[in-house]
């Protein structure tokens, strides 16, 4: 997997953590991970495994 493909399955999991409620699990997990841009709340991971 590349760097771009993990980041952005990164943004995608801290993302749908904001979605869901989960603030302090998605901001350990920015410390953490530090991805390239901001992560606003968002269900594109949910809809994508949907599929």
């Amino acid at each position: 997997m590349s760097f771009k493909e993990r980041d952005l399955l990164y943004r995608l999991i801290i993302s749908q953590l904001f979605y869901d409620g989960f603030q302090t699990m998605a901001v350990n997990l920015v410390n953490l991970v530090s991805p390239s841009t901001a992560c606003g709340p968002s269900n594109r991971l949910f809809r994508l495994v949907k599929l």
